[in-house]
């Protein structure tokens, strides 16, 4: 491979996965000084990955950066930060590197841009696809983003780990996954829990919503939400994930599945009549 002075790699090969319809796009060197990256739907930078990058660090096999140019100005990398990131902690920050960059983008094509998979990109985690899915518009993600503060709560979306607000959910893939269930699972989690426990005492983890998201599709229509929240307020989501693991020693199954069995004993203790029955028996 041919090298120009002052480049990091010499060769652009296009990558047809971005070479987006209507969106007119052309090969690049770009010094990564100029690179700027959109934080509302960029991922939180990992420096795991980066100095993984940086210990096998191979100029020819540094690939194409995916840059979106604005009409406002300013070269925005949708595909790379972390080979970016890398090359500056290395110190060549007025190295140029190759980009295929696209004109006129918006953000919001820059955010679903963001989601196409390759080989060089670092598995999106929850939070992340979330985030940019948000950015992009999607529809049924600011629905869902509504849908969790109108009980008064929130999705984390930062990449760097958990939040001790109370208020914010970090189990973003729980709620996507109580939002899809059948009934409306997801209303009747955050009502009990905010009913039981309110907003700011609590941290609400994934084993705990998702197991009382099983208690609850699995007693649809049966149950009954005041008691159900007495017998939660008289304990800790804490105490009942804890509850949980010893039901799984001795049963076995899934997590959540043992959550919701543990607050089926939660809501049973001490009723002589109108108790659920056994969870084994009540399967839907």
């Amino acid at each position: 491979m041919l090298r120009k002075e002052n480049d990091l790699v010499a060769e652009i090969v296009p990558e047809p996965m971005y070479m987006l319809t209507g969106v007119r796009s052309s090969l690049e060197w770009v010094y990564v000084s100029a690179l700027m990256i959109d934080e509302t739907y960029q991922r939180h930078v990992r420096d795991h990955h980066v100095s993984r990058i940086i210990k096998n660090f191979d100029p020819d096999m540094f690939g194409n950066l995916i840059l979106s140019a604005r009409k406002g100005g300013g070269m925005y990398v949708v595909d790379g930060q972390h080979r970016v990131e890398a090359v500056k902690r290395m110190g060549w920050s007025e190295q140029r590197v190759p980009c295929i960059v696209y004109h006129g983008m918006t953000r919001e094509e820059e955010a679903r841009a963001f989601f196409y998979p390759q080989s060089n990109r670092v598995q999106l985690i929850p939070a992340e696809r979330f985030k940019a899915r948000l950015a992009a518009g999607d529809e049924s993600a600011v629905n869902l983003a509504r849908k969790v503060e109108s009980f008064g709560y929130g999705l984390n979306l930062t990449s760097g780990g958990s939040t001790d607000n109370p208020r914010l959910i970090d189990a973003i893939a729980a709620i996507e996954r109580l939002n899809a269930a059948r009934e409306d699972v997801l209303s009747e989690v955050l009502t009990t829990c905010r009913a039981a426990w309110g907003q700011d005492q609590f941290k609400l983890g994934s084993t705990m919503l998702v197991g009382l998201g099983r208690f609850i599709y699995r007693y649809w229509g049966v149950y009954d939400r005041n008691r159900l929240t007495i017998a939660l307020r008289n304990s800790t989501p804490v105490r009942v994930e804890g509850d949980g693991k010893d039901f799984r020693k001795v049963l076995g199954g899934k997590g959540d599945d043992a959550t919701g069995r543990a607050i089926l004993h939660l809501y049973n203790h001490k009723l002589q009549s109108k108790r659920l029955p056994d969870w084994d028996a009540s399967a839907r």
